[in-house]
């Protein structure tokens, strides 16, 4: 059975002749639900990509005080000791900025996947409102550069 056929027969089953506008109206919702299952799988790609952003920050914040650790383990004097507590604490903060602004930049678009997939339903004026979030996420992104290291892996030293 093809889909006209199929139409047709759930036109019948329904008691309406088969035309185009109750073609239309019974095809609505799988379209609805191909929509929200697209939006779905969007909100899911972007939970992982939240995901990979908070096991990297795990790891690098596991390589900082595996080296302090390291360190603290060697004879040293109080003043080493101070210091070595301030960078730690420098750069944990850094770090947990650079963080929240990468998980932001991340949700921003994951919510913007999930517009343009729902942005089908809503036409132009939808479109517009996305292509405007685009815009302002593009501008954010752009502040995570002011706190890469030179290599590129991290924050600047102060």
């Amino acid at each position: 059975m093809n889909a006209k056929q199929r139409k047709a027969a759930g036109a019948a089953m329904a008691g309406l002749p088969s035309t185009p506008l109750v073609d239309a109206a019974q095809d609505l919702p799988r379209q609805q639900m191909a929509v929200c299952t697209e939006a779905a799988c969007a909100v899911l790609q972007g939970f992982e990509h939240l995901r990979g952003i908070q096991a990297q920050a795990a790891h690098q914040a596991l390589q900082r005080h595996q080296a302090a650790v390291d360190q603290l383990l060697q004879p040293c004097d109080p003043a080493g000791v101070v210091a070595l507590q301030t960078r730690l604490a420098h750069e944990n903060m850094q770090e947990a900025f650079r963080y929240w602004m990468e998980l932001g930049h991340a949700a921003m678009e994951m919510n913007q996947q999930v517009m343009a997939r729902l942005g089908q339903w809503g036409g132009p004026g939808a479109v517009e409102g996305i292509r405007n979030a685009t815009d302002v996420a593009a501008a954010l992104a752009g502040l995570g550069e002011l706190f890469q290291r030179p290599n590129g892996t991290g924050t600047q030293a102060h």
